[in-house]
């Protein structure tokens, strides 16, 4: 059984944005702590779906703020 995590992201800057878009196109696995404290590695993971991101609420005012969805599919 493969394991499938959603996770979604509200105002992200466009650092993280374009590191995302990167591990997106270039189809990149990922290794998947389900906290950042947390030492045990859920697994290895790649992004499922679509690149769902856009300019959040605050984005649109301040530019550069992005809000989106990820999904990932255990490898």
């Amino acid at each position: 059984i493969k394991l499938r995590v959603e996770r979604e992201f509200e105002e992200v800057g466009a650092t993280q944005r374009n590191q995302m878009a990167t591990i997106w196109k270039q189809r990149l696995s990922l290794d998947f702590y389900p906290k950042q404290t947390d030492a045990a590695k859920m697994g290895t993971f790649w992004w499922a779906g679509d690149f769902d991101f856009r300019f959040s609420q605050f984005g649109i005012i301040y530019k550069n703020l992005w809000s989106g969805r990820i999904t990932l599919e255990e490898i």
